[in-house]
């Protein structure tokens, strides 16, 4: 490697990838393209450093604490105008929490039903 490309190179630290992922909601090519760097940079990084890892995981715990309170807001509401991306974004990120898709079987057809369990609401 030439003594240019050495010079030119991003220098990384936990508290600047933190930062990233923070101000990208967890969104690890977001936080990339903000460093100027690769995906796989920050996944090295989650990998590799806990500190890190740790900020990783609450970025997102708390967006889908906050995803999860929209959810709960909208059903309140009449409009349910975000509620598919709302459902897209739960079912995709917060499978832990006991949203996502499953099938069902119903005679001969196979339909796909969103479940959610969201403590006070029934589907009375």
């Amino acid at each position: 490697m030439t003594e240019k490309k050495k010079r030119g190179k991003k220098r990384l630290s936990k508290a600047l990838v933190i930062e990233a992922l923070q101000k990208a909601n967890g969104v690890k090519a977001l936080a990339a393209r903000m460093l100027k760097v690769k995906r796989q940079s920050i996944d090295h990084w989650i990998k590799n450093y806990a500190e890190v890892a740790e900020a990783y995981d609450e970025v997102n715990e708390t967006t889908i604490d906050e995803i999860e309170g929209m959810l709960i807001n909208n059903c309140k509401t009449e409009g349910k105008h975000q509620q598919r991306a709302i459902e897209y974004y739960l079912t995709s990120k917060a499978r832990h929490r006991g949203y996502g898709a499953r099938e069902k079987q119903a005679d001969t057809e196979k339909t796909v039903i969103i479940q959610h369990t969201i403590p006070g609401f029934t589907d009375d």
